[in-house]
């Protein structure tokens, strides 16, 4: 089998976390039956999870439905090939990941293979590629959206419909749209009810514009309190129409953004929970000082400011003394 060889007595965890601690690509190693062992910090980023909630959980839990079998299915034969390398998401075979929230995306990766000891361990080196942002239309008249489409034919959107607000909730669920522009009368489900349903926080991943002939003042007002961000009448001006939905998408993906560099600074800020600088320690009973003036035990101040564990021993000098009867049972050096 081509792979990368460790050897015997190199943890393979240690060997990814120095060498891919800082990288701006996600990695994440699994073993033979693809549950995670390591992933780095821009993984935590990516998939919005942090270490300790996928360690030893199965890889597909960062994988869609209809992308999970697939998956399984090529790393089952990467293991028996002698290829070093498997790659996925190139064109036009797409491969999409999923995040905490839900929110899926388009991803291309690279898996490599080695030996640990008696271990086939894999390494996922997983590359978000920008795909189109989703527009999604629900309004029953079928004029209306093609007009739409062809006014923003020339963006690289990817611009689907639904004809009414219970077809548009099942693909609001499906294709994580970024703008969602919405009639509010229609079959079935009109849209002030799907507003109800969808219960806009402002944490979601999509914006809702309100383009309708029908409804008064109290219609606009619900609107917003409902969570959408603006409200067009029918007939509308197509720039009009085309400026908004440019201004809205931008904005959500700055939102977007900013959303994770706040996850990035909470990661980085837990990480650099570690000991640093001076730090006062007892000459006689070797407690120490924390910075609100209390004296704890080594033990505990070292745990509580890092991510160290301690195991317990004894060392030669306090076993002879502690235990003395205990010297006779010493080998000597070259007995």
């Amino acid at each position: 089998m081509d792979s990368f060889n460790i050897e015997n007595n190199v943890n393979p965890d240690d060997t990814f976390a120095g060498l891919f601690g800082t990288s701006q690509t996600a990695i994440i190693s699994f073993d033979e039956n693809q549950n995670i062992l390591l992933l780095n910090n821009r993984a935590e980023i990516v998939f919005g999870y942090s270490s300790n909630q996928l360690m030893n959980e199965p890889l597909s839990t960062l994988f869609p439905d209809g992308f999970k079998e697939s998956f399984n299915e090529s790393v089952e034969n990467f293991k028996s090939e002698g290829n070093m390398f498997l790659r996925l998401g190139q064109k036009p075979n797409l491969f999409y990941c999923i995040k905490k929230n839900g929110e899926k995306f388009q991803t291309e990766a690279i898996i490599s293979k080695f030996n640990s000891g008696e271990k086939l361990i894999f390494v996922a080196f997983l590359h978000e590629t920008p795909g189109k942002e989703t527009l999604l239309i629900i309004d029953d008249d079928e004029f209306v959206v093609e007009s739409i489409c062809d006014s923003l034919r020339r963006e690289d959107y990817n611009i689907i419909s639904a004809g009414n607000g219970a077809e548009g909730l099942k693909m609001i669920k499906k294709e994580n749209p970024i703008l969602i522009i919405l009639d509010l009368k229609m079959p079935v489900m009109d849209g002030m009810s799907l507003l109800h349903q969808i219960k806009i926080s402002g944490s979601e991943p999509y914006s809702v514009i309100i383009l309708s002939a029908h409804g008064d003042n109290d219609d606009i007002k619900s609107s917003f309190e409902l969570g959408a961000v603006s409200y067009l009448r029918k007939p509308y001006n197509i720039y009009e129409l085309n400026g908004l939905v440019k201004n809205t998408i931008a904005a959500k993906q700055t939102q977007r953004d900013f959303e994770n560099i706040i996850k990035q600074l909470v990661i980085e800020q837990n990480r650099a929970n570690v000991l640093r600088g001076y730090i006062p320690i007892c000459a006689s009973c070797k407690k120490i000082r924390d910075d609100k003036g209390f004296w704890q035990g080594v033990e505990s101040y070292v745990s509580s400011h890092s991510e160290a564990d301690f195991t317990h021993s004894i060392c030669p000098e306090c076993s002879d003394r502690l235990y003395p009867e205990l010297k006779h049972f010493k080998k000597e050096p070259n007995s």
